[in-house]
């Protein structure tokens, strides 16, 4: 994991390069709670990563070609796939990337984790 404590990109800044091989890049702001459950969930996970930080107030003009809304998070991998919203996210790395699972395969109980959720998400 890399980019936690670097400093935000703004308007102005020029994009990041391509995602490399292997990780998948999380693009995120660090005291926003909806990024911070996708970067739970990576490191829960333990799936290698890299954080680019976006100044919410002064977003660079490159990033809405990541998220025309220009919110965070949105994960991008080396094929250039974008996923955004955090809930969505989260459902993404845990189907996507196999070994610990977060939700369990049960249909009944995969709702029971999913109405929890909820219930500490508003």
């Amino acid at each position: 994991m890399s980019g936690g404590s670097a400093r935000s990109l703004a308007k102005g800044s020029a994009p990041p390069g391509p995602v490399p091989e292997g990780l998948i890049r999380v693009y995120s702001m660090r005291f926003c709670p909806f990024a911070q459950r996708t970067l739970l969930v990576l490191k829960a996970k333990g799936i290698e990563h890299e954080i680019i930080n976006i100044n919410l107030r002064n977003k660079p003009e490159w990033y809405f070609k990541k998220n025309p809304l220009g919110l965070v998070p949105v994960l991008e991998n080396s094929q250039g796939q974008l996923i955004s919203e955090s809930t969505i996210t989260c459902e993404y790395l845990d189907e996507a990337y196999p070994g610990k699972k977060l939700l369990p395969d049960d249909p009944y109980e995969k709702a029971c984790q999913k109405m929890v959720f909820e219930l500490f998400s508003k």
